[in-house]
Parts: C-alpha cells; structure tokens; sequence
C-alpha cells in the first residue's frame, strides 16, 4: 500500500512538470480591444507551445512582431490563412473586431503559443500581483516565520 501511496505521488508531481517542459505554458494578458467580442482588455490567455503544422485557421495564437507605428509587441489574433510551403510556413492573422487581416505574416520563429483557455477579466488581478510582487513575497514570507515561530513556541 505505501508503494502505491509514493507512485501516486511521484505521479501527481512529475506529471504537471513533464506537461510544463513539454507545453511550455505561458499567460499573457490582453491590452487592447482587437480581439473583441472573443477576448477584451484585461482577460488572460493561456498559451501553449505548438509546432506550425498544428496551427489551423480559426486558432488564436500569439505573437512577437514590429508593428507599424509601434515597438515590438505580443499580438494576440486569430489564423484566417495558414500557408505551407513544405519547409517553410506562414500565417496571415487578424483581430476579430478588425476589418481587415493585419498586413504583416507571422513566422512560426515570432509565435509565442496557441491559445487554448482564455480567462475574462483575470488579467487585471495578475498585473496588480505583477507590479506587487516583491510586496506579496515580503508578506508571506514574514506570514511564514510568523506561524513557524508560533508553532514552534507551542510545542516547547
């Protein structure tokens, strides 16, 4: 019984890292409203690694690209024409509330990920716990000596 109990174990803990090296799972959040009705500013996507086969038209994935007017940036938008040139692909893309695809094509050495949950509104929370963060660790961290020192006085 407990071999079974530690296989579980080692299981339950191997699995979301062999998924994470795998997928390479990234959350970004969306800043502009190209992309409404499906996503607006403030939701989170989850992107996953995925080779360039396996983007199909309809997939929403993200992107690194020089836009015009613009530094670089993420682009969030949906595949409306993917091209195979047996080595060699490319994607034209564009933002749902767009009237037109975006002029530039997507490399798959610029994609970041597909999209495959997309979170309303979570995005705004994980920007105030970015721009936190040292706060939050600060905190819990003197949380945890708090409750070890309690924990400790009450075992004496």
């Amino acid at each position: 019984m407990e071999k079974r109990s530690a296989l579980l174990m080692s299981v339950v803990v191997m699995l979301p890292l062999i998924l994470f090296f795998l997928y390479e799972p990234k959350i970004i959040v969306i800043a502009s409203s190209s992309m409404r009705p499906s996503l607006e500013s403030g939701d989170a996507v989850l992107l996953v690694k995925v080779k360039p086969e396996e983007i199909r038209v309809g997939d929403l994935i993200s992107y690194t690209k020089i836009v015009p007017f613009a530094s670089m940036q993420i682009v969030t938008h949906r595949v409306v024409e993917a091209n195979d040139y047996g080595d060699s692909y490319f994607f034209k893309t564009k933002g749902d509330a767009n009237p037109e695809p975006d002029s530039w094509n997507v490399t798959p050495e610029e994609i970041i990920g597909k999209a495959v949950i997309m979170i309303p509104k979570i995005g705004y929370i994980l920007y105030h716990v970015r721009a936190n963060l040292a706060a939050i660790a600060l905190t819990t961290l003197g949380l945890g000596f708090i409750l070890i020192y309690k924990e400790k006085k009450t075992t004496e």
